[in-house]
């Protein structure tokens, strides 16, 4: 094989790993939803109430509103009643009532005026009722209430959790997360999602006992002004995460709310929050060194190479026969 055979040879052998050669994946456009969540002031779903909606509880003085709610075992939930009646003399009170019991395990009955909270653990499946009741001993007026439940996060466990398309009973669903104990370290809060389901938002909320926890009214619309952050699904089965620092995003005590919406499709997804030791290892680890399949850059160096190589064994044949 003469000189510009071999030549010709190699440049056809880098032609053909150029081709062959796996091209950049661009990465998926993040687009808005052009469709927003209805708000529903108080949606019934046959009889149960969901875990992440807040429902109007506002009645009369001596009156009551009663919510059933489907828990499930070894999980810990917390129940608060707030609104504008909070700094009123309206007097709420709240009771709860374990799967087929009549005498409530827990009862709040704070001042007129005061948030009520009731924060408990499941010890077994069924249907948990939480009662709303304007004190007819106490209180003196009927300002508006709302209730809204969560189940209580804590770093270092995974939740999984049902999501179900629009307008459904599990389309929503929320955690209460206390982060007092990161000291000012960056939190991620992450949700995994399976190929079937397209969420339509992860939110982070702040909990604000001082004005009845109003940052939470509009849980329900497309759009929130007081939504700290959000994140947001662009296509189904795609995993979604917030990352943010307790003293840039304010909430009194470090305490947050997490709101889980879905979009199309149902599934189990799972949510966790990393422990502070786990998120500080996966920020300073370096990844081992691995072997990557030949790319355009890597490519052009090496054809480079190939060249040269080439060029220098010709120049050695040719020097080899001229000295015989």
């Amino acid at each position: 094989m003469n000189a510009k055979k071999v030549l010709l040879f190699a440049f056809v052998l880098i032609a053909l790993l150029t081709i062959s050669s796996p091209s950049l994946k661009a990465s998926a456009e993040v687009h808005s939803l052009s469709n927003g969540i209805t708000t529903m002031d108080s949606p019934k779903f046959s009889g149960r109430s969901a875990v992440g909606l807040p429902y109007d509880a506002t009645s009369s003085v001596g009156g009551s509103e009663t919510f059933k709610y489907a828990l499930e075992d070894d999980r810990k939930y917390t129940a608060f009643v707030y609104g504008p009646f909070i700094g009123t003399d309206t007097d709420y009170d709240l009771e709860l009532y374990e799967p087929d019991e009549s005498e409530a395990s827990i009862k709040t009955t704070k001042a007129a005026g005061k948030l009520e909270q009731i924060t408990f653990d499941a010890d077994k499946d069924g249907e948990y009722k939480l009662k709303v009741i304007n004190d007819k001993y106490d209180s003196g007026g009927d300002e508006d209430a709302y209730i809204f439940l969560a189940e209580v996060a804590k770093p270092g466990n995974s939740y999984e959790v049902l999501i179900e398309h629009r307008e459904r009973l599990h389309t929503y669903y929320a955690f209460w997360f206390d982060a007092s104990s990161y000291t000012g370290n960056t939190i991620s809060l992450e949700l995994k999602t399976p190929e079937d389901v397209d969420m339509y938002q992860m939110r982070l909320y702040p909990f604000v006992e001082e004005s009845g926890g109003e940052n939470i009214y509009d849980i329900l619309e497309a759009t929130s002004d007081h939504t700290l952050l959000t994140a947001d699904a662009s296509q189904a089965g795609e995993d979604l995460e917030i990352s943010f620092t307790p003293s840039a995003y304010s909430s009194p005590e470090d305490v947050y709310i997490i709101s889980l919406i879905g979009e199309k499709g149902d599934g189990d997804c799972t949510f966790s929050i990393p422990t502070e030791s786990e998120q500080q290892t996966n920020e300073t680890t370096t990844e081992e060194p691995t072997v990557q399949p030949l790319c355009l850059g890597t490519l052009t160096v090496s054809a480079f190479t190939v060249i040269a190589l080439i060029a220098v064994g010709i120049k050695g044949r040719k020097y080899k026969k001229e000295e015989t």
